[in-house]
Parts: C-alpha cells; structure tokens; sequence
C-alpha cells in the first residue's frame, strides 16, 4: 500500500513489482512509503539562471526600443493558457478562469492602452513584493524555482503540505498560515511596512479577500501530464525566470521519457503489474477510484502497468453537487479492487479510515 496526499504535480515513478514464486495466488503489496515525488521535481543543479532582469530598471537607462526579455516562453503542450511579449511587458492568459493578466517590467509604467481593457491583474517583474499561495501544487514549481525565500504566506490547511522546510518556515512564523481567506484582519499582516501586498497565486475555487494581484493557476484542467508540468513556465514569467523554466520544463520531460522507456524494457517479458487508485471521500460517505483519462493513468501507463479504471463500473453512492458522479460503496470496493498488485491511496486520511 503507498500512501500520501500528493499535489497533481506530483506522481508515482517507480512501481513496486509482483513476484512470479505463486502465479495466480499474488497478494497485494503493502509498501510503508510516500509517493516518490514526480521526476520533474527534482531539476539538475547548475541550470543556467534567465537572462531576463532580476531587478528593476534605472529610469535612467530606459530604452523603449530595448527588448527587456530575450529569454521568452513557447508554450509545447499546454492548452489552457498563452503568454505574449512585448518590448517592456507580457500578458498571460488562463482560458480556464478567462483572466487575462499584465506583467511590465519594474522600473517602467505598464502601457496606457493597456490599463482599461480589464486585465484581472496589473504586476511588475520580477514580482518585488511577497509571494502567498492557497494550494500545495502552487508550492511545488515554486520551490524549483528557488523561490521560497519570497514566501510569506500559505492560505490553506498545513496539513495538505509535505515540505518540511515550508513547514518549519510555517512553525518560525516566517511564513504565515492563514486559513481563513475572508480574515481581513489576518490578511493584513501579509502586506509589508512599506504598504506593498503580496501577490496572491489561488486555485480555481479560491476566493482572496481584499488583494488586488491575485493569479489564478489551472493546471488540473490539462489533459496530459507534460501539459499540466508546463504550468511550471506560467509561475515563471511573473519572476522574468523564463530561461530557468524552459530549462528545467526541458530536462524533466526527458528524464519522464527516459523512465517510461526504462519500465517498458524491464516488463517485456513479464506481466504488468495492476493497480488500484483509490481512496475513502468522507465528503460523499464512498470510494472514489480511478478514472481515466486522468493524469495517474498516464502515469501508470509510463511505468507499464495497468491502473483499474471505475469509468463506467456502475458505483451506487452519488457525490453530492457533482453531477453524474458516483463513488462505490464498500463491498462494491472490494469487489473492484480484488485483482490488483499495488494499492495507491491518493489522500491523507488513511489513519481515520483504518
């Protein structure tokens, strides 16, 4: 059994393999360790840092007719959001949240024809103020970016992170924990002597009192694995990072392809090992298990073996406000998951449940 919450950047790389001594008579396998964390999470040392400017611009020195970022962005495999430059600023768009957002370079005004054409957000970069996030997945390309340091605050439930140091920056109240989102008066300690706010990166179903800078990342809505990692260069651009991100976006899809490569080879000659994906909602009172397409088939397919798929497998217990969803009861559970190999339990509630 492997167990953890795990951010959808996140994913299982390494399958633990069934033994062949009792063909017919395998039993599941109980594995007392966390997801291992997906490759792309773990870029090479030595990267090259963006030629874009890490700080903001002399009045002094200004050039309209300079381009003040050479390093750009090309978006290969993400559907839902697009990114264009200009000479001293770039806008970003989710299609997801229709939100467009306009980032200048510091050190210039944003462009006058482009303040009242409803941009959700106006930010100079790189971003020069503090960085506060709601979702765990927000820290992680943040943290490979090596921007932890401009952290000062986690709107959320602390129990959903498993970075130890964001965690014992949390305990030194270097990083505030704020999980109320409505608490003004919480919020207001995130904005600095100074008067700037921070810049606010939410998920799609978050909700920011008060800040004006508030960057919505969708990243779940990506159909493909490399699609959804390739939001790594969406969180760059707001710090001009975008050599680092093309970089780091580049070696990771290679080593994803290497590994994929790698399990085909080892399970030629074998059989696949099946897995179950699945975990107890408390929110519906059911099981909720695998459906594919979904970013963990594509996974288990890379690692070549073959995940349990619910789609269609008839559960009886509804999700309440989700329509057409249903989840299994226990004994439709069992009678689903009897075959596999290897249980993942993609949340963090196990010890309630067992």
């Amino acid at each position: 059994l492997i167990t953890n919450y795990t951010p959808i950047s996140l994913a299982l790389s390494y399958f633990n393999r069934p033994t062949n001594k009792s063909p017919g008579k395998q039993r599941m396998k109980f594995l007392p360790i966390a997801l291992i964390s997906f490759l792309l999470s773990s870029p090479s040392n030595g990267l090259e840092e963006s030629s874009n400017q890490q700080g903001c611009i002399d009045p002094n020195v200004f050039d309209t007719e300079t381009d003040y970022f050479p390093d750009k962005i090309v978006i290969e495999e993400s559907e839902f959001w697009t990114i264009e430059y200009s000479n001293t600023y770039k806008i970003i768009k989710n299609k997801v949240a229709n939100e467009t957002y306009l980032l200048y370079q510091c050190g210039t005004e944003p462009p006058a024809d482009e303040m009242e054409t409803g941009h959700a957000a106006f930010v100079p970069v790189p971003v020069q103020s503090g960085v506060a996030f709601t979702e765990a997945l927000h820290l992680t390309h943040l943290e490979i970016l090596g921007l932890r340091p401009k952290l000062t605050g986690y709107l959320n439930n602390r129990d959903y992170l498993s970075s130890s140091c964001t965690l014992d920056l949390i305990d030194e109240k270097k990083i505030l924990n704020i999980v109320n989102t409505s608490d003004v008066d919480a919020l207001k300690n995130l904005i600095t002597d100074d008067g700037k706010e921070p810049l606010i990166f939410r998920g799609s179903w978050s909700n920011v009192a008060m800040f004006k800078n508030q960057i919505t990342a969708s990243e779940s809505s990506e159909s493909t694995n490399f699609g959804t990692f390739e939001w790594h260069k969406f969180y760059a651009a707001f710090f001009n990072l975008e050599g680092k991100a093309n970089e780091q976006y580049q070696e990771s899809r290679e080593r994803y392809i290497c590994v994929e490569e790698n399990a085909a080879i080892a399970t030629t000659d074998s059989r696949k090992p099946v897995v179950l994906w699945a975990y107890y909602s408390p929110y519906s009172g059911g099981w909720d298990a695998a459906e594919c397409p979904n970013y963990y088939c594509e996974y288990a397919q890379a690692c070549s073996a073959n995940i349990l798929d619910s789609t269609g497998k008839g559960g009886s217990v509804p999700v309440p406000g989700a329509d057409n969803a249903i989840n299994f009861n226990l004994t439709e559970m069992l009678e689903f998951g009897k075959n596999a190999d290897i249980w993942i339990y993609p949340s963090h509630n196990w010890n309630d449940v067992y």
